[in-house]
């Protein structure tokens, strides 16, 4: 409703100077199942409500901030290698997939490619095809020539989809040692839109993300507009 602000984002613009919170996109960061969204800060709020608020919404992000991020994720690997137990990966990215979606199916050998480039600096790439129709012998028929040398985890109720907010295939997400998610997005700039491609992609958000983290840096855009086929969370993926 007009003028509400979440406790959440009167933390945020607590935290930092007014023009750099006014010049700052909306990013959506995932912690302890929580989605924040942090937004430009509002010169109408009352500074008694203002102040009010500000010391409940730093009591509910401290909360937040000290947990360890979502739930364990549950990825039950049918098909590829099963990453060791004892030698867990620092970092996991979550391919989005589906085995008919065009995008999907266009981008599978630079997603092995990305795979292959960094499992050698502890990095675990899962496919993780959202298809509710589709059977665990027919998914693991189509990793066998689409994606070989990486995890396959069958996504046919869409619970992970729901955990991690992708909203299109191929979409990806790194998920950092403490759950928390790290980038969503897309894999890079090849496609512009719908049914347009450029002929080479000129912004590589997945593997920047994945440079960033790995030298212990910030990553430049957390989240990053993916085109694909849209998951829809209660049955399929539109195409």
């Amino acid at each position: 409703m007009d003028g509400f602000i979440a406790p959440g984002e009167m933390a945020y613009r607590a935290a930092l100077p007014q023009p750099l919170v006014e010049e700052s996109p909306v990013i959506p960061a995932r912690r302890a199942g929580i989605l924040l969204h942090m937004h430009p800060a509002s010169a109408h709020q009352p500074a008694r409500a203002r102040s009010a608020a500000c010391w409940l919404a730093l009591a509910a992000i401290l909360l937040v901030g000290s947990a360890t991020g979502m739930p364990a994720l549950e990825l039950a690997v049918i098909a590829g290698p099963v990453p060791r137990t004892d030698a867990a990966p620092t970092l996991k990215v979550l391919l989005f997939a589906c085995h008919d979606c065009p995008i999907s199916l266009s981008y599978m050998p630079e997603v092995q490619r990305i795979a292959d480039h960094y499992a050698a600096r502890g990095v675990a790439l899962y496919v993780v095809l959202e298809d509710s129709a589709m059977t665990v012998d027919q998914a693991r028929a189509w990793a066998a020539s689409a994606i070989p040398r990486s995890p396959l985890v069958l996504d046919a109720t869409h619970e992970l989809a729901r955990q991690l907010g992708p909203q299109v295939t191929p979409e990806a997400v790194i998920v950092g040692a403490d759950q928390a998610v790290l980038y969503r997005g897309r894999i890079d700039n090849t496609w512009a839109a719908l049914g347009h491609a450029r002929a080479q992609a000129s912004s590589h958000d997945l593997c920047d993300a994945l440079d960033a983290v790995l030298a212990g840096m910030p990553i430049h855009q957390p989240v990053a507009k993916a085109i694909g086929c849209v998951i829809d969370l209660d049955d399929r993926v539109v195409r």
